[in-house]
C-alpha cells in the first residue's frame, strides 16, 4: 500500500458507490417489511439468518455443509422462538442440540479448534431471537 492509498481503498478504487447503492435498496426494503407486519419481517430475519449461517460456515468451518445446516437450523429456531412463546423451550433445546452437534463435528474433524467454533450458534440464534 502506498502513502496515497487509504485503508478502505482496494485495487479498483473505493467501493463506496457500491455500498451506497446497496443501502439505497436495502434500507427501504427493510423498512417496508417492518411496516408490513410480523410475517414479512420474520421472512426477512430468516433470510438474513441463513445468509449469516452460510458466511459463518464458509469463514470458520471452511464451507462445511453440515456446519452450515446446524448453524442455519439454530438461527431459524432462535428467530421463531421469539414469536412462539409456548414452543420457545423446545426451540431453544433445538439450538442447544445444534450447538452440541457443531462442537462435536469440529472436534471429530480434528481441525484447529478456536473460540470462533464455539461462538457461531449463539452469534446467529440470540440476535435472531431479539429481533
Amino acid at each position: 500500500m502506498t502513502d496515497t492509498e487509504g485503508a478502505g481503498t482496494s485495487r479498483g478504487g473505493s467501493n463506496l458507490a457500491r455500498r451506497v447503492m446497496a443501502a439505497a435498496v436495502l434500507i427501504p426494503t427493510a423498512l417496508f417489511l417492518t411496516w408490513a407486519g410480523v410475517l414479512p419481517f420474520l421472512a426477512l430475519v430468516l433470510l438474513l439468518v441463513v445468509l449469516m449461517a452460510h458466511e459463518w460456515a464458509a469463514i470458520v468451518h471452511q464451507g462445511d455443509r453440515a456446519q452450515f445446516a446446524l448453524h442455519a437450523v439454530a438461527g431459524v429456531a432462535g428467530a421463531v422462538a421469539g414469536l412462539v412463546y409456548g414452543a420457545a423451550p423446545a426451540l431453544w433445546l433445538a439450538v442447544l442440540f445444534a450447538w452440541g452437534g457443531s462442537v462435536w463435528l469440529t472436534a471429530r474433524s480434528m481441525k484447529g479448534f478456536t473460540s470462533f467454533h464455539l461462538m457461531g450458534i449463539p452469534y446467529l440464534a440470540f440476535p435472531a431471537f431479539a429481533l
